[in-house]
């Protein structure tokens, strides 16, 4: 097969899905009608081919579609030589980006990706035939038509009948949607469960210089390394160079600085503390760093930082990114902002609590639309100083913080924590799962290499 050319990037993605996805394949499936659903007749042909298969064997057609191409290819000769350039041209394409990405887009958002482009294309389908009618002073038929018009129900906002809809309940049974896009090892993965998984905000709060921002920096490092696509926005807690060294010391696992750090080996007690060792650790360069974080992402375009002034970043700039990336079919699994408090307050919104809840609740909204995961921080009150393990109620600004995240985690430290290299992590929030504020789970880091979670013990 020669490789050719093709651009056509809302169709050749939803395509993608239902030839490679079972999720998105089972949902269009459902809304399939004869005549098909894309705008011209050649995406057609292939999504027919991807729903006859599916309703036949109850599986992606994958692979077995170059076949099904050979053969109808063979079949036609040279008779529709337009339409098999263009649908080599396709295939050619999908295979391509599969290689160079290795993995496939959020079966949610290729839905939600679909359901606006049938809608599109009917709506046109429909305008162009209302025209014909009115030309022809047909005034009761096109009346008839727009009466007549059955939107394609897919996707947020769609409406769902829960007699009829099994995709829809089956989607709502599957285990793999609630798979954690991120997981840590050990205990400290048994904390977690599935709390780091698409379509949830979760937040970390805790008195400042409680090592919030070395925690989401360690999320976006994890999420790279398990092949998840990160998009990382420094709102102004720190600058770009000091965000890019706390990056290096993370992938190289060495500080900026030659220095002896103390490194938790061990940690099964916590009475007794964690069992350190002195580990005598050179200084980083930029080409160590480079290095690092190109073995880490392996040569496919896996992060993006995107760093501002303190005040200047807004959820709307936030939201407006991830749509341009999303042209470059480029849409993160996760997203982390550094840090939300210090976001700048929507267009006209002045007051700190409003703004305050508005900005959350835009983020809350980013996780949907997306089918992301989105983490960030946010300070404690003033009594989180002081107490021994934060509470619902140790909020900043506004309580309704709690009522838009899907998970609160608390970091608390007393001095001989500190003293010691240890955090404690506890549930303030968390829905979909019972938990008790009071049950923590203790944490070893080492923050000179920017790895606050290295040994952990309940």
């Amino acid at each position: 097969m020669k490789i050719k050319r093709y651009d056509n990037t809302d169709s050749r993605r939803v395509l993608t899905g239902m030839i490679l996805d079972p999720v998105v394949v089972a949902r269009i499936s459902s809304k399939w009608p004869q005549q098909g659903l894309f705008g011209n007749r050649f995406e057609n042909l292939i999504g027919m081919w991807a729903v006859k298969h599916f309703r036949k064997y109850g599986t992606p057609i994958d692979k077995e579609i170059v076949s099904v191409f050979d053969s109808w290819a063979n079949d036609k000769g040279s008779n529709q030589q337009d339409v098999i350039d263009m649908i080599e041209r396709l295939l050619q394409y999908m295979s391509d980006k599969y290689e160079q990405d290795g993995e496939r887009e959020s079966s949610d958002y290729v839905i939600d990706l679909a359901g606006k482009l049938f809608n599109k294309v009917q709506l046109k389908q429909l305008s162009e035939a209302i025209e014909v009618d009115l030309e022809r002073g047909d005034l009761e038929e096109a009346e008839t038509r727009v009466a007549n018009r059955n939107k394609v129900e897919l996707g947020i906002g769609s409406v769902i009948k829960l007699g009829e809809d099994f995709e829809a309940w089956r989607r709502a049974f599957d285990n793999s949607q609630t798979k954690p896009l991120i997981t840590y090892p050990g205990p400290l993965g048994i904390f977690f469960g599935n709390a780091l998984s698409r379509d949830s905000f979760i937040a970390f709060t805790g008195s400042s210089k409680r090592g919030k921002s070395f925690w989401l920096l360690d999320l976006a490092y994890r999420g790279i390394r398990q092949r998840r696509r990160v998009a990382y926005f420094e709102a102004g807690d720190l600058s770009e160079s000091q965000a890019l060294l706390r990056f290096g010391e993370r992938a190289t696992r060495r500080p900026r600085r030659d220095v002896t750090v103390e490194y938790p080996i061990e940690y099964t007690d916590r009475v007794k503390g964690p069992k350190m060792e002195s580990r005598e650790l050179s200084a980083i360069s930029a080409g160590d760093s480079l290095k690092a974080w190109d073995k880490v992402q392996r040569g496919r375009d896996k992060f993006r930082l995107s760093c501002h002034p303190n005040s200047s970043l807004s959820v709307d700039v936030v939201s407006s990114l991830i749509q341009d990336w999303s042209r470059e079919e480029w849409v993160p699994d996760v997203i982390v902002i550094d840090y939300a408090d210090i976001l700048a307050p929507p267009q006209g919104v002045k007051e700190i609590r409003e703004a305050t809840n508005e900005n959350w609740k835009h983020l809350r909204r980013i996780s949907q639309e997306f089918h992301c995961l989105v983490v960030t921080a946010t300070q404690g009150d003033t009594k989180s100083y002081d107490a021994p393990i934060l509470r619902r109620g140790n909020f900043s600004d506004d309580r309704r913080k709690n009522d838009h995240v899907t998970g609160m985690v608390g970091i608390n430290a007393s001095e001989e924590d500190e003293r010691v290299g240890v955090k404690r992590l506890n549930w303030l929030v968390r829905r979909e799962q019972h938990y008790i504020e009071s049950k923590q789970i203790w944490v070893a880091g080492c923050l000179d290499i920017a790895s606050p979670a290295i040994r952990s013990t309940f």
